[in-house]
């Protein structure tokens, strides 16, 4: 609310994306922060649901249950900045196109974002076996999670992904 008060406004940047929904329909939408795929969406549903423990607890619960039914997908990411582009495939449990450096009760999936810089940070956790991604996923809170070699970092202005046609889920 201080901030709101102080009546200081900063342009940043906004980011849309394409979609095909549940019933095969296209869809578009925009985000602020960070579009999050993989473990990410089923934390929130989970969160949703335990929304009565509140901030912490809640994500806690949430990130439990969402990575005992966690699988790993498969996927190849175009990313282009500054005229170059750079085509990578991942297997990963979570990748995240960020814009700020926070989500989920205080995470900072991406401690180098900046909302303003034109920039996406696109951070894969990789595919760590379920017992990894717990062992370092605590790591997410100060951000050295960066630092674990599972995890990739690309940065982009712009950028495609599409699911190879043979991937296969793994859990």
């Amino acid at each position: 609310l201080a901030a709101i008060a102080s009546g200081c406004t900063r342009k940043i940047d906004v980011g849309r994306f394409d979609y095909t929904t549940n019933a095969d329909a296209p869809g578009k939408a925009w985000f602020v922060n960070i579009l999050s795929v993989g473990i990410g969406g089923l934390v929130d549903r989970y969160v949703h649901e335990a929304g009565w423990l509140g901030g912490k607890a809640a994500y806690f619960v949430a990130s439990a249950r969402g990575l005992v039914e966690s699988e790993l997908g498969e996927l190849r990411v175009t990313a282009t900045l500054d005229g170059k582009t750079e085509e990578v495939e991942l297997v990963t449990r979570q990748i995240s196109v960020c814009n700020g450096r926070y989500f989920g009760s205080g995470m900072m999936i991406a401690p180098m974002a900046d909302p303003g810089d034109g920039v996406f940070e696109i951070v894969d956790l990789g595919a760590s076996s379920k017992l990894g991604f717990m062992t370092f996923s605590r790591k997410i809170y100060d951000g050295s999670h960066m630092r674990h070699p599972s995890v990739k970092h690309l940065r982009a202005a712009g950028f495609d992904r599409e699911f190879p046609e043979l991937a296969v889920a793994r859990k």
